[in-house]
């Protein structure tokens, strides 16, 4: 190949942020502070006419008998894109974003044990982004890939470009006040704008409460209970923004698209507008209730905490579906409503034995959402669900199986049962090639037949599927170790999910020959045969449509991606400060380190659990070992 050509970028960065502080008066001090970012992207590209092939074309010349006498050598070079697809390209992009801030924070202290502190203070940010672009075709000469050397016809040359803003305004004040460290409460107020809603409905005040009682201070318990340090219960409650960072720049309007349509014998030039939108949408308002404890015991060796939680969105954004009639997606509304409750414990231990200081700490969570209200629609398909009222999100619907065809007399039945089932259509009866075969999944198409008004249809078309649960990882676990001694050092992590679903359908390796051309996983072996029916994976089939039966959206393809994984070992050794000290260093510690160094797992197919159903279409995971040395001066 030759002069095929050549792409190159520059990137160019440049921050700054200063943050100036003044004490006012002894109890009150301003602080303000504002930051850059710049990001400069300059994109070149040209593109000549290249040539691929052999360099040189060779006769053969002959005799009249067919011996060779000769060879004529040619240079020959195939032209694979004509000089008209030559260009040249340069790209401008730009972003800045600016962030600005004011504070006032007042602290004081009456007769000793009234404590109060107040803030007040201002918030905005902006970001702006622009970008051109200018390209030439037909260069002059292949050499030479700058702009002006493309022809300057209309037709040979294009300019576009843009840009765009986003803004966010906030003001905030807090009050907080103590009682001699036992008693707390706090109060937030905000008011929140974005320029990512309509003009009318960009602004939303939200506010925020917490109550605090440490009983650990009370007399009563300093003189009767030792053994305790701290006992902390706490509660709040408030209400906050969300969804704005998922919401387009100008989402609330709706670009007007140009184009042609034949009309009255000829091509006229239309205009119309390109999505619904929605003026009136604003806001996420979330509200949290919390209630939570904090103990600490022994001297503060064994301390722990408790939260339980619920949050609730009464306007949450979706995109409503609507009859195909419509003829365009709706615009995401706030017609929604969410509810999260969920707890999380935490326990830990630190000691010293000897010369030797050891710690240990363990955490344990679970969430559950459900989807109160959706605006009274309810559609939904067999497979992963997102959103459907009553249910969690990410629900998973699946159809449910009762083992496998043993005889060709059980299928003939089952056709006659489910006739006419639209479930059925890739493995008709009357197909010599995909009809349903000993072997083959035996799916429950109608769960309730006694009360069945389809006529063995199914309540979705397509038989009926029942709730599995969903796919969001639930008790959510973590562990930290560690101990020094002797200028040792030694530390772990291990963290893990105790059940997470996770329907292996509609994507390759799913089972042996699921999409031909792929590799099978060793443990895809285990499959139906006669001398073998309790196997885990139906019988072998090239036939994709028979394989989608037999996997697709069932029970069988769900795998619970419980996980448990080291992630993170390390070993140090620090060298001693008297030997330190007289070469001028403060610290020199020399370590080594690995990280996701281990699993184990409730996957059989050698995925990564951590990546749920992403995992297939990813990179996998990587171990890493580490040696280095810190070095402090």
């Amino acid at each position: 190949m030759q002069a095929g050509g050549r792409a190159k970028q520059e990137f160019e960065t440049f921050r700054y942020s200063n943050t100036l502080t003044a004490q006012l008066t002894k109890d009150l001090k301003a602080t303000g502070s504002m930051s850059f970012i710049k990001n400069n992207n300059v994109q070149t590209e040209y593109k000549t006419t290249y040539y691929v092939g052999a360099p040189y074309a060779v006769n053969i010349e002959k005799n009249g008998n067919g011996e060779v006498i000769g060879y004529d050598v040619n240079e020959q070079l195939n032209v694979v894109n004509a000089g008209t697809k030559s260009y040249a390209q340069e790209r401008s992009q730009r972003t800045f974003y600016e962030n600005y801030s004011l504070q006032l924070d007042y602290n004081h202290t009456f007769g000793n044990v009234h404590n109060v502190a107040a803030m007040v203070g201002a918030n905005a940010e902006k970001r702006t982004y622009k970008n051109v672009t200018a390209k030439r075709t037909d260069l002059l000469y292949d050499g030479l890939f700058d702009l002006n050397t493309g022809s300057a016809g209309s037709t040979n040359q294009t300019v576009t470009g843009g840009s765009n803003a986003q803004g966010y305004i906030s003001y905030l004040t807090r009050l907080n006040y103590n009682y001699a460290g036992k008693y707390m409460i706090e109060a937030l107020g905000r008011r929140d704008g974005t320029s990512k809603f309509h003009v009318d409905y960009r602004w939303c005040n939200f506010g925020a409460a917490s109550v605090g009682w440490r009983i650990s201070e009370e007399n009563f318990v300093k003189k009767n209970v030792k053994w305790l340090d701290n006992l902390k219960l706490r509660a709040s409650y408030g209400v906050t923004g969300g969804a704005v960072s998922e919401l387009g720049n100008y989402d609330y309007l709706s670009a007007i698209t140009l184009s042609t349509y034949y009309f009255n014998g000829g091509q006229e030039q239309i205009a119309y507008l390109s999505k619904m939108t929605d003026y009136s949408r604003t806001w996420e308002k979330l509200q949290n209730l919390n209630i939570g404890v904090d103990f600490a015991l022994f001297s503060n060796r064994l301390t722990g905490s408790f939260d339980w939680y619920q949050k609730k969105n009464n306007n949450m954004l979706v995109s409503l579906t609507y009859p195909d009639v419509l003829g365009t997606n709706p615009a995401a509304t706030n017609d929604a409503k969410l509810r999260v409750k969920g707890w999380e414990a935490v326990i830990g231990w630190n000691d010293r034995v000897g010369k030797v200081d050891y710690w240990v700490s363990a955490s344990l969570s679970d969430a559950r959402s459900m989807v109160v209200d959706y605006a009274g629609t309810d559609t939904w398909t067999a497979g992963l669900v997102k959103v459907r009222e009553g249910y969690p999100l990410n629900s998973l619907f699946v159809y449910k199986t009762d083992g496998y065809f043993t005889s060709y007399d059980e299928i003939a039945d089952y056709y006659k049962q489910y006739a006419g089932n639209s479930a059925l259509a890739k493995v008709a009866q009357s197909s010599a090639s995909t009809h349903l075969r000993p072997g083959d999944r035996k799916k429950v198409l109608i769960l309730d037949p006694d009360n069945d008004t389809t006529n063995g249809k199914g309540n979705t078309g397509a038989g009926d599927v029942y709730h599995y649960g969903d796919s969001d990882p639930h008790f959510n676990f973590g562990l930290n170790a560690g101990a020094r001694w002797n200028n040792f050092d030694f530390s772990l992590f291990v963290q893990g999910v105790g059940k997470r679903n996770i329907l292996r359908d509609t994507g390759m390796n799913t089972c042996a020959f699921y999409v031909n051309y792929t590799n099978i996983l060793t443990t895809h072996l285990d499959t139906w045969a006669w001398d073998n029916q309790n196997a885990e994976y139906a019988r072998l089939s090239l036939q994709q449509d028979k394989n989608k039966w037999n996997v697709d959206n069932n029970d069988t393809a769900i795998q619970n991606a419980w996980y448990a994984r080291l992630k993170n070992i390390t070993v140090g050794y620090t060298i001693p400060s008297s030997i330190t000290s007289k070469w001028k260093i403060e610290k020199l510690r020399f370590y080594f380190s690995g990280d996701n160094v281990a699993e184990i797992t409730g996957l059989s197919d050698g995925y990564d659990p951590e990546k749920g159903t992403s995992a297939r279409t990813t990179l996998p995971f990587s171990r890493s070992w580490t040696l280095g040395v810190d070095l402090t001066f």
